[in-house]
Formats: C-alpha cells, sequence, structure tokens
C-alpha cells in the first residue's frame, strides 16, 4: 500500500490501474479533503472501497479504488465537482510523476442543442467540435433524424467555455446553436471562465432576437435533465369522459358483470420564458404534447378506487418526474370527478375517463429560442418527409441515381434550396429501409379479427408475443392457422417475420404504402 508521503517523495503511483490523481482547478480556496472525501462517495457510489490520499506538494489527491469497475464508471462519469468547483481527475501511470500532469485540461460531457437536420448531419461532427475545442475529440453518440448528439471532449480550462456558435456567421437571425455541460459546476457569468464565482468585467452579450439581448454565460450552459423536466411549479389538470376510444379497441362492453374503467393519462409540458425590454414583459412558450398513458382496472367495489388509481398513476413513466403532490393531485381529482358522476356510470359496465396533465417548466430565453427553432425545423422536416412519401412511392427497383434526384426534389418543393449530400444519401437509407414506407397487412378474408368478450375469457390463452391475457374489449386476430393473438402484438410481429410465431405456417399478407 502507498502512502501519502512515499507518494509525494516520488510522485508515482504503487497501483496505477486502480488509482486515479486529481487537483481543484480553482483561484479560489478549494474544499477540504474531509468535505472532499464525503461529497465524491456519495457521488460515486462505489461497490468497493476507496482511500483517499493527500500530497503535500502541489495540493494532488490520490484516490485508489479497491475494483477497476469503479474506476472505470468515474472515469466515464465526469467531471466532478465538490460544492460547484471542479476536480479534474488524470488517468495515473508508473512513468510520469503526478507533478509533471497537466490538470488544466478536462474531458466533458456536452450535449449540442438546436443543431439544424438539413445543415448538419453526422459527417459533420469534426467541424462542430472544433468550435468546442482545438484538442482531438474523445467519442460521440449522434442519431440520425433527431436531436440527439453529444459529444465527449477535452476543455481547455484556461479559456471561457465554449458558449455555441452561430449556422451562418454572427446576427439575431442566424440560427445558435448551443453547448450544454454535463456536471458542469460553478463558473462565472461575466467571463464564462472556470476558474472563479465573479469578477469585475462586464457580461459578454449577444442579440437573442432583433430587438432583446441576452448574456452569453449563464445557468442554460448545465445539462440537468432534473432541473428541466420539473423546476416545482404546480401542474394544471383537466378531467374529462370521452366517448369510448374505439380505435384502442377498448369499447364498451355489455356482458361484463361488473364495473370497468378505463383511464386515459395525456401529459403536456408547457415550456415558458420570460424576459424585460421597453418596460414591458415579454412571455414565450411552446406546448409540447406527450404521449397517452391508458390502463384500465376492475373497481367493485368502488371504495379502493383511490388505491388503485394511486397505483397506476405512480407506474406511469411520464409521471415519474412529477411531484408526489401533483400525482396525489391527479388521483384526488379523478376520484371526485368518477364519484360525483356516479349516477351515470352506475348502470354502465364500461367507463372511459381521460386526465390531461400540463406541467409548466420555465426555462430561460436563450432555450426557449433554440427550442422554438427546434419547433420550426422538426415542422420543416415532416413537411420533408410527406413529401418525399407522396414523390418516391414504392422504392423497389429504383436506381439510387433515381431516388436520390427524387428526394432532392421533395426537399427543393417545400423550399429547402441549400443542404449537403450527407443530407440527401441519409433520406436515400431510409428510403431504401425494409418496411420504412411499407407494412405488411393480414389478408383479411384468411385471419379473422374479433372483439373478446365474456365468453371467450375462458376460450382465449395467453397471447405468446406479449405474454399478456386477453382483457373484455380487446381485439383479437385468429390466423388461418386457429391461434390467437392480440391483433396489435400481430400486426408488429409480421413485419419481422410472416410466419405464425406458434406453428410456423405461413401467413397470407399484402404490402401496404404507409
Amino acid at each position: 500500500m502507498i502512502h501519502g508521503m512515499e507518494a509525494d517523495r516520488l510522485g508515482l503511483v504503487a497501483h496505477p490501474k486502480r488509482s486515479l490523481a486529481g487537483k481543484f482547478f480553482t483561484s479560489l480556496v478549494p474544499p477540504s479533503l474531509d468535505r472532499t472525501e464525503i461529497s465524491l462517495r456519495q457521488q460515486w457510489r462505489l461497490s468497493g472501497s476507496l482511500k483517499v490520499l493527500p500530497l503535500e506538494k502541489d495540493n494532488i489527491i490520490l484516490f485508489e479504488f479497491e475494483k477497476k469497475r469503479d474506476k472505470k464508471e468515474v472515469v466515464k462519469g465526469g467531471p466532478w465537482n465538490v460544492d460547484g468547483t471542479i476536480l479534474v481527475l488524470k488517468e495515473c501511470s508508473q512513468d510520469i510523476s503526478m507533478v509533471d500532469m497537466d490538470f488544466s485540461v478536462s474531458c466533458f460531457n456536452v450535449k449540442v442543442i438546436g443543431l439544424p437536420r438539413f445543415n448538419y448531419t453526422e459527417d459533420d461532427v469534426e467541424k462542430i467540435v472544433k468550435n468546442l475545442s482545438d484538442k482531438p475529440w474523445i467519442s460521440y453518440k449522434y442519431k440520425e433524424f433527431t436531436r440527439c448528439f453529444c459529444v465527449k471532449v477535452e476543455i481547455d480550462l484556461k479559456k471561457p467555455l465554449p458558449p455555441g456558435f452561430y449556422i451562418n456567421g454572427d446576427g439575431p437571425r442566424s440560427p445558435f446553436v448551443q453547448f450544454k455541460y454535463k456536471n458542469l459546476g460553478e463558473f462565472c457569468e461575466h467571463c464564462g471562465m472556470i476558474s472563479h464565482r465573479i469578477c469585475g468585467e462586464a457580461a459578454k452579450m449577444r442579440p437573442l432576437t432583433r430587438k432583446f439581448k441576452t448574456r452569453v454565460y449563464g445557468p442554460w450552459l448545465r445539462y440537468d435533465h432534473e432541473v428541466l423536466a420539473c423546476n416545482g411549479l404546480p401542474v394544471k389538470l383537466h378531467y374529462s369522459q370521452p366517448k369510448p376510444f374505439v380505435d384502442m379497441g377498448l369499447t364498451y362492453e355489455d356482458t361484463v358483470t361488473y364495473a370497468q374503467f378505463m383511464v386515459v393519462v395525456q401529459v403536456d409540458t408547457l415550456y415558458k420564458s420570460e424576459h424585460e425590454w421597453g418596460g414591458k414583459k415579454l412571455v414565450r412558450s411552446l406546448l409540447v404534447s406527450g404521449d397517452n398513458d391508458c390502463f384500465r382496472f376492475s373497481c367493485f367495489p368502488t371504495q379502493v378506487i383511490k388505491d388503485v388509481l394511486a397505483f397506476e398513476i405512480d407506474r406511469i413513466s411520464p409521471l415519474a418526474k412529477l411531484k408526489s403532490e401533483d400525482k396525489t393531485s391527479i388521483v384526488l381529482g379523478l376520484v371526485a370527478g368518477l364519484m360525483k358522476q356516479r349516477k351515470t356510470w352506475s348502470k354502465k359496465r364500461w367507463i372511459p375517463y381521460k386526465v390531461r396533465v400540463e406541467k409548466t417548466v420555465m426555462v430561460p430565453p436563450v432555450d426557449m429560442e433554440v427550442m422554438l427553432e427546434e419547433a420550426k425545423d422538426k415542422k420543416l422536416h415532416d413537411t420533408i418527409f410527406t413529401n418525399i412519401v407522396k414523390m418516391v412511392g414504392f422504392p423497389l427497383g429504383k436506381s439510387d441515381d433515381l431516388l436520390m434526384k427524387t428526394i432532392r426534389d421533395a426537399i427543393r418543393e417545400v423550399g429547402q434550396t441549400q443542404f449537403p449530400d450527407s443530407y440527401v444519401e441519409s433520406w436515400l437509407r431510409c428510403v431504401k429501409r425494409p418496411g420504412y414506407y411499407s407494412i405488411l397487412i393480414l389478408k383479411e378474408d384468411c385471419h379473422k379479427r374479433v372483439k373478446v368478450l365474456g365468453p371467450d375469457m375462458d376460450l382465449f390463452d395467453t397471447c405468446c408475443i406479449c405474454q399478456d391475457d386477453f382483457f373484455l374489449g380487446d381485439c383479437a386476430t385468429i390466423t388461418s392457422c386457429s391461434h390467437v393473438f392480440h391483433s396489435s402484438c400481430i400486426k408488429g410481429w409480421i413485419n419481422k417475420s410472416t410466419k405464425c410465431p406458434l406453428c410456423c405456417v405461413q401467413l397470407e399478407v399484402y404490402t401496404r404504402m404507409i
């Protein structure tokens, strides 16, 4: 085991494969060793033990891990900070003294926000990263046709943090691409330096709109899912009793002998930003509609409705980031509504109900600017998609040259005249992807589609595709080989394999354009 004095004297590490050298990059007084150890143990959540050994020279700290996988996870999840002060961690070596290591460069995971789909593609990763750092990037994640672009890169801490860049030169009309840093900690919002909290310089400004300017550096440089998802504002709840959801296969069923409830929950997010200009408060907003989550339950006696609803609401993923009191409000409001209208459904056996949850998230004007650009870009992208589907038609048998010409014409037809070849090529890959523009459908004259009634509950076994039972009101499909599946399950299955999942008999299908 290496001791602090030995490490200080030798400047080397006894167990480099299980050790990291760390140093706070700050012009202020760094956190104490005790505070550092307590904070990092809480953040790292190690599976093995950890030794924290201070070196008397240059304020370097040696972290020795019992398990290599703990060290690997720490390196992967960085950078780390203690009370907002960044801790730069470096790999140790038997050949390099710790006092000779450069602790002014740290790896950051950065998300790129506001990148237009038709301007930048995967081929432009290096060009984008050059706006972020002059050092080689380590890795990146890029998903085609989405805005999920993350890069891991070394950042020079002696320079101001790069906030982003304009697509087409500096100006309020040019789209601004943001850089958001994971685990950023504290930094100066005047000059963008990470070594101190505040300086006497005037805050740097940039145009946000034609008439409004904002600071270049601010809290929007942090990338934090939890803060963005729910910032403490109360939710608005809207309850309604819609018509039966025939398209979901959850229709009213007369044969049921007890009441069944079907609840649809839709979570919408209303993003808002406020800023003052000319003595007036200006508000911009963007509503993003979420997906529907549907659940059903039988409830007899009705006294247990509250407990059942509380259990089901807590399971819904979009609601997971809401506060517990918001979830309680949803349940109490739903129960009150059901009980108030009890006379209208007491004689029914199938009761649909809809809850729309609207949560408001306040975001900085800088983020709202990018989000509005993203919404505009998404609308354009959807229009391009529709136009390509219409003009390309069924791509089978068509040459790549012909398809690319048609795709270019489809893009130009919606008014987009400047786009790289890589954007057209990405559309070409999608056009040629099996099942992208067409789906397989079971032939109705060969297979039977039925609605599950009371007597069917004992006849139909579990659906082998999803491993779930059949519920009353479900849509089921009886194939030509006499096997029964959920209609939605077999619909998805045949686009992967056209053979019966139970007996492997070839099913009769046909191709339909989307």
